[in-house]
C-alpha cells in the first residue's frame, strides 16, 4: 500500500512539472517543452562546469514552480562526464547536463573546498527514494537536501520557507537560497532572464 502511494505521488509530481499556468489571460497548458535556456547558454555551462559544482534551475509558469519557494526550484550536483545527480520523484538518479538545463533559468555555484568528496557522496546517493515529506535525513532525499548532504563540511544553513512573500510557520527547510547565501559557495555563472536588469555572471 505504501509503495502504491509512493508511485501515485511520483506520477502526480511528474504531471505537475509539465503544466504551465499563465496569469493573464488565465489559462493552463500542458507543455513539457519550450524553454528560455538555449544552446548558447548550455555551451557556456559545459565549458565552465567542474565536478562538484551545484547546478540550480527554475521554470517559468510551470505549476510546480508556483508552489516551490525560492529563486530556484531544483538543485543537482555535477559529477563530471556531462552528468548531474539529482533527486526527482522517481528517486535520486543521473541526468545528462544538456537535459538538466532544459529550463528557463539556471545558476552554477562552486564550493571553495571538498568538491571531490561531494562527487563521491553524490554517486553514493544514486538509487535513494525521493522524500515527499521534505524531512532532513539521508534515507529519502529531496533535491536541495541532496546538495547539502554532498557538502556536510560547508556552511549551508537551513532557512524558513517563504512563498509569495509569506513565511510558513513550520520547521525550517533547506532551500536554494541556502547555497546562494552561503559564504562557502560562489556563483560562477547565472542565466536568469526573468530579471529585467539581468546580466550573466
Amino acid at each position: 500500500m505504501a509503495n502504491l502511494s509512493y508511485k501515485i505521488k511520483a506520477k502526480v509530481l511528474d504531471v505537475f512539472g509539465d503544466i504551465k499556468v499563465y496569469p493573464w489571460p488565465m489559462f493552463i497548458v500542458y507543455s513539457p517543452k519550450s524553454f528560455l535556456v538555449k544552446a548558447k547558454q548550455k555551451r557556456v555551462a559545459e565549458k565552465i562546469l567542474l565536478p562538484g559544482d551545484i547546478v540550480q534551475r527554475k521554470y517559468v509558469n510551470y505549476l510546480d514552480g508556483k508552489f516551490i519557494p525560492g529563486r530556484y526550484s531544483h538543485t543537482g550536483v555535477y559529477i563530471g562526464d556531462g552528468l548531474v545527480v539529482h533527486a526527482i520523484s522517481e528517486g535520486v538518479c543521473t541526468i545528462d547536463i544538456l537535459d538538466f538545463l532544459e529550463c528557463d533559468a539556471f545558476c552554477i555555484l562552486r564550493a571553495k573546498d571538498y568538491r571531490e568528496k561531494a562527487v563521491e557522496l553524490a554517486k553514493g546517493f544514486i538509487g535513494r527514494k525521493y522524500d515527499f515529506s521534505f524531512e532532513l535525513g539521508p534515507k529519502r532525499i529531496y533535491c536541495h537536501e541532496l546538495g547539502k548532504l554532498c557538502y556536510p563540511d560547508l556552511i549551508i544553513n537551513t532557512q524558513q520557507p517563504t512563498l509569495f512573500g509569506f513565511t510558513f510557520g513550520v520547521e525550517k527547510k533547506v532551500l536554494s537560497e541556502s547555497f546562494l547565501n552561503s559564504p562557502d559557495f560562489h556563483i560562477v555563472y547565472e542565466f536568469y532572464p526573468l530579471d529585467k536588469k539581468h546580466k550573466s555572471h
